[in-house]
């Protein structure tokens, strides 16, 4: 094969890996903070919630209150089913897209490193006794 297809195959297949991973990555950094809220209609209880959060009010678990009847709004005892809460579970999503990030940062590294060859003209020689 000519040297110039060569080059010129090593910056296309270089810069599309390059720019497609680096995207990729790039995405999953700038991600909002904010999406990832669970919605309001499917706020949970604290109950439900007690892995991923503890409310405590003047060094009181609110748990302990709202089971007590020592909660009260308007007038009314709160009851726990009264209370809810919203999670923010970023930390989770974020977590769960590392390994997809570690494999773009791998593409984007080799994307980088043919179109630096493609750059610098750094091709393969081939050699005489190579060819046979």
């Amino acid at each position: 094969m000519d040297r110039r297809v060569t080059r010129m195959y090593l910056l296309i297949f270089g810069g599309f890996f390059s720019v497609i991973s680096l995207v990729h990555i790039w995405t999953w950094v700038r991600m909002p903070d904010d999406v990832w809220w669970t919605p309001k209609a499917m706020a949970q209880t604290l109950g439900d919630a007690r892995e991923r959060v503890e409310v405590y009010a003047r060094g009181e678990s609110i748990e302990n209150e709202l089971s007590a009847g020592r909660l009260v709004l308007d007038g009314e005892r709160l009851a726990p089913e009264d209370l809810r809460v919203r999670l923010n579970h970023r930390d989770r999503v974020k977590l769960q897209r590392v390994p997809m990030a570690l494999l773009d940062a791998l593409v984007a590294g080799m994307g980088l490193t043919l179109l630096a060859l493609g750059v610098m003209g750094w091709l393969p020689s081939r050699t005489a006794s190579s060819i046979t």
